[in-house]
């Protein structure tokens, strides 16, 4: 405690989550020791569900042009098999029917069924932050990457950040570029049949092709010189959803298979999904549970009402309508 007559500051140390914090109320009327020692009581370590939103607020990227393009023939809802006007998808995951959930993923769309942001978590705190937009009529994106001082520490999920750069200077003005901008093709069915991912310095990130073989879809994905990355397999049901999954090595060789199970809102949307993967050969296959997700789904009602929610689990305890 400073003062000089009366007291003008106080100061109040502790270590949180493994870090040394000090908290400071000052007065420049001076004001007496109870006035300032109430302020410094009034503090308190944020709910996990504030902490959230205060590190989404603070690390979001500044946002891209979002005034959709007239002609676009696609949009994120329908290629992510969303039902109805969605407003924003929150994903969380378990190992088993006894964990808790994990909040893994955020979804938040306009009202055109396109991607403003999506939000990854890690240890259940932010981690990566994709803000999306439009740059010269083709779907774009930046990235920030979220520092969240934990105890103990998180570990990195080792997913790549993109997060733009900084081009031209023109007296006050700041020309912040995009961080990957996205080229598609479509088939005659609004289907994706080619997708490349561009940086913002004109460079091929990677290269997605698809294919739609009756109700089967592949997804080859390759560096600028045709180097392997990735290859799935997927089947899909008469609503175009996946039950099955197979991961492809690069000579095309199932290395793991994947069935899914769904439960579904009233509008068709899944709240609930159960992942097997299948062990064994022959007589001695199996399949066993190896991932249990679950959705809160909002929904685009009115201009007037903002979001319309179904839920499976209240994450902020009904403290916030908005949680983005």
């Amino acid at each position: 405690m400073r003062s000089s007559g009366k007291v003008e500051l106080i100061e109040r140390s502790l270590f949180l989550n493994g870090q040394l914090v000090i908290i400071s109320a000052f007065s420049e009327k001076t004001g007496t020791l109870d006035e300032l020692t109430a302020r410094v009581d009034s503090f308190r370590e944020l709910t996990r569900n504030e902490r959230i939103i205060a590190l989404i607020d603070a690390y979001s990227p500044w946002p891209l042009p979002r005034t959709t393009p007239s002609g676009f023939v696609s949009t994120d809802v329908s290629e992510n098999r969303l039902k109805g006007p969605v407003a924003a998808v929150r994903e969380f995951k378990r190992r088993n029917p006894r964990d808790e959930p994990e909040f893994s993923t955020e979804y938040r769309y306009d009202r055109n069924g396109f991607l403003l942001i999506e939000v990854a978590f890690s240890d259940g705190l932010p981690e990566v932050i994709t803000s999306w937009g439009w740059v010269n009529g083709k779907r774009a994106n930046r990235q920030a990457s979220v520092t969240a001082f934990t105890d103990p520490p998180r570990s990195p999920s080792g997913r790549t950040i993109v997060s733009g750069a900084y081009g031209p200077v023109d007296g006050d003005d700041i020309d912040l570029r995009y961080g990957v901008m996205v080229e598609t093709e479509f088939d005659d069915l609004s289907r994706p049949i080619k997708r490349k991912n561009i940086s913002n310095t004109g460079d091929i990130v990677s290269i997605v092709n698809y294919k739609y073989i009756g109700n089967m879809i592949e997804r080859h994905e390759t560096d600028a010189s045709g180097g392997f990355m990735t290859s799935l397999r997927q089947v899909v049901d008469a609503d175009g959803i996946i039950i099955q999954e197979i991961s492809l090595s690069d000579r095309g060789d199932p290395s793991l298979t994947r069935f899914f199970e769904y439960k579904n809102d009233e509008r068709g949307n899944w709240i609930e999904r159960t992942v097997y993967e299948e062990t064994g050969r022959g007589r001695t296959r199996k399949r066993r549970v190896v991932e249990i997700n679950t959705r809160e789904i909002q929904y685009h009602v009115d201009e007037n009402r903002s979001v319309a929610r179904q839920e499976t689990h209240d994450l902020r305890e009904g403290c916030c309508r908005e949680f983005l």
